[in-house]
């Protein structure tokens, strides 16, 4: 048997030693035994930890469905069924009612339009027929013996002729036109001095027709025309056709001393107007 090689003091160790030695870990002390088990006890779960920790939610069950998934799954439920055609009904009424209010408000929007639209054309296409002024002229003879026709009073002049001028200012002829008048002194009504035809007579759009009188006596040409102590009022009726309507109207005029002609009252139910004192 082959004797080991002893190594000599103070020398350098054998190859064989070298190798021995790598080949043989250290053992380890006391001390680090300890350190190791302490460390995994330190690692290893505590049971009663494990139990009481309350488990993380998954994120499934932190999401809430969004109303219509939730009025999806109540539609396919087949418990809901009856329920589902309640309200499907309701909905189906209650668009019927709305509808049929639109409608109605539509319809009604629509005949007012109409109406606007009818009675405008109406208006723009009829007879206007009445009183378009009142003529004046004062007759008299100059110092020659001439005849004189001026629109105010002289010296010489003796006579008021007063002309009514009735005209058609409307778009289409007025048929069946019938016109007549009444004169008032001071509210005392006087016979008619001329007037044209009581026969109804048809007036055509811009046409005219008069209602002429006079006034004659010194006495009344006195009142009236010079001192103004009498009122000439003359109350003017006209009435007309056209096609499917009718109308007709009363207007009254009456003489003014300072105007020298007649100012116009309004309908005949007007009062008489009271001259200022003079």
């Amino acid at each position: 048997m082959k004797e080991r090689e002893q190594p000599i003091k103070g020398g350098q160790p054998s190859s064989e030693d070298q190798r021995n030695a790598v080949k043989k870990p250290s053992e380890p002390t006391a001390s680090e035994g300890r350190k190791k088990q302490k460390n995994a006890n330190a690692q290893r779960p505590n049971p009663s930890e494990t139990n009481t920790k309350p488990k993380s939610p998954t994120p499934r069950e932190n999401r809430v469905d969004p109303p219509v998934s939730r009025f999806w799954q109540f539609i396919i439920d087949q418990k809901h069924s009856n329920a589902i055609v309640a309200i499907f009904t309701v909905l189906i009424f209650v668009t019927g009612l709305l509808y049929t209010i639109f409608a109605a408000l539509q319809w009604s929007a629509i005949r007012e339009t109409n109406g606007i639209a009818r009675d405008t054309f109406n208006a723009a296409n009829r007879p206007y027929v009445g009183p378009n002024a009142v003529q004046v002229v004062f007759v008299g003879q100059d110092g020659q013996g001439n005849l004189i026709r001026i629109d105010h009073p002289t010296k010489q002049t003796t006579n008021m002729d007063y002309r009514v001028e009735i005209k058609n200012f409307g778009t289409i002829p007025a048929s069946h036109c019938r016109i007549d008048w009444r004169i008032f002194f001071d509210g005392v009504e006087q016979p008619k001095v001329k007037q044209v035809p009581a026969s109804p007579v048809t007036l055509y759009p811009t046409g005219t027709q008069y209602l002429a009188g006079v006034i004659g006596s010194e006495k009344d040409y006195e009142g009236i025309v010079i001192t103004g102590n009498e009122i000439l009022t003359i109350e003017t009726t006209v009435s007309y056709e056209w096609p499917k309507n009718q109308d007709g109207e009363c207007t009254k005029h009456q003489y003014d001393r300072d105007m020298h002609g007649f100012m116009y009252l309004g309908k005949c139910d007007a009062g008489p107007v009271t001259p200022a004192t003079r």
